[in-house]
């Protein structure tokens, strides 16, 4: 099953670092992440696999429509992509700084989810 709950979504003047974060598939041990500055994804500004539910891109352009989606993979398979959810940049940075609390944030948006007899994502 993909994730759900997309963020940023649908929003406008997001930094251009964004921070982007979705709550996890119950099975899921890694995500793949794309990020695009086109619905088609013939330019690919990130696709990387990673095993948390968040993710601090990079720089980005100012002003400029974003799309992104996940997939969630284990060890039987990778799902389907989440629906397609974009967002614009303003123009501010973030400062991102490294912290002993960022683990706390990643759990604050990670839910219990009873878990189905079949394994898949």
């Amino acid at each position: 099953m993909p994730p759900t709950d997309l963020f940023p979504a649908s929003l406008t003047g997001v930094a251009r670092n964004p921070l982007l974060y979705w709550r996890s598939s119950a099975t899921a041990t890694s995500y793949r992440v794309e990020v695009s500055s086109n619905r088609i994804f013939s330019v690919v500004n990130l696709d990387s696999t990673i095993a948390d539910t968040l993710v601090q891109l990079p720089l980005l352009a100012a002003n400029t429509r974003y799309y992104w989606r996940v997939r969630a993979s284990n060890e039987f398979g990778t799902s389907e992509p989440t629906t397609l959810v974009n967002f614009d940049t303003g123009d501010q940075v973030v400062r991102v700084e490294t912290s002993v609390d960022v683990p706390s944030v990643t759990r604050f948006w990670r839910t219990t989810l009873i878990r189905s007899t079949r394994p898949r994502c």
